[in-house]
């Protein structure tokens, strides 16, 4: 759900917003309740790795391939932080993608209810 599988233009655009955003003590302590003390921290490596150089060509695509289970990828077509291309990527090979219209980067948040439906019918297809 919201999986990042390569650095995209909007991946890295959502990044430098999220950035400017927890530089405000006040949205930083949101992340507390998750991270306690080391919310700071979280945020500068996430944010410094992705926005490096050196992490600009990262994917995972060749991981992925070797990966033979079936797999659901959940991704909303309003995710701040990646297109619906890397729910497609994920679900290349024995996979499925389920693009949900108007949800963001955490469907399992945004719509609870339709997201664990798409859960249980997935595994229930792969069940029989």
């Amino acid at each position: 759900m919201g999986a990042q599988v390569f650095v995209e233009e909007l991946t890295l655009d959502g990044i430098r917003q999220a950035k400017l955003d927890f530089a405000k003590p006040e949205n930083l302590s949101r992340l507390d309740k998750y991270h306690g003390d080391k919310s700071r921290w979280v945020v500068d490596a996430w944010t410094d790795t992705w926005l490096s150089q050196d992490f600009s060509h990262w994917h995972v695509r060749n991981e992925l391939a070797q990966i033979r289970c079936p797999k659901l990828a959940v991704h909303g077509d309003s995710d701040p932080y990646g297109s619906v291309e890397h729910a497609h990527v994920i679900a290349a090979n024995h996979g499925r993608a389920e693009i949900l219209d108007g949800i963001g980067h955490v469907p399992y948040r945004e719509d609870e209810a339709r997201t664990l439906d798409l859960i249980k019918a997935f595994i229930a297809e792969i069940d029989k």
